[in-house]
């Protein structure tokens, strides 16, 4: 199953929903938490752009990266971590 995990900060969501919904629009929320001290929801998805994980094994946490195209439109990615 492609399954990731990621946050998103809670004043993102409050300031730019849309851009908050374009993120998560090709995803299957199965999880979300809010994190309470750190005022960010931690979301565990199912979604194409994320890699194939076997049933049981860790899910990989990834970071959101959103930036300009060459024709200014925005571009999502979401970037596997490294272990460590």
């Amino acid at each position: 199953m492609k399954v990731g995990a990621f946050t998103i900060q809670c004043d993102l969501i409050d300031d730019e929903p849309d851009m908050v919904r374009r993120v998560l629009s090709g995803c299957i929320v199965v999880r979300a938490e809010t994190i309470y001290h750190t005022k960010e929801i931690a979301y565990v998805a199912i979604a194409e752009h994320f890699e194939d994980v076997p049933t049981g094994c860790q899910v990989p946490e990834y970071d959101i990266l959103i930036s300009k195209d060459m024709q200014d439109e925005d571009k999502i990615q979401f970037i596997k971590k490294d272990v460590a």
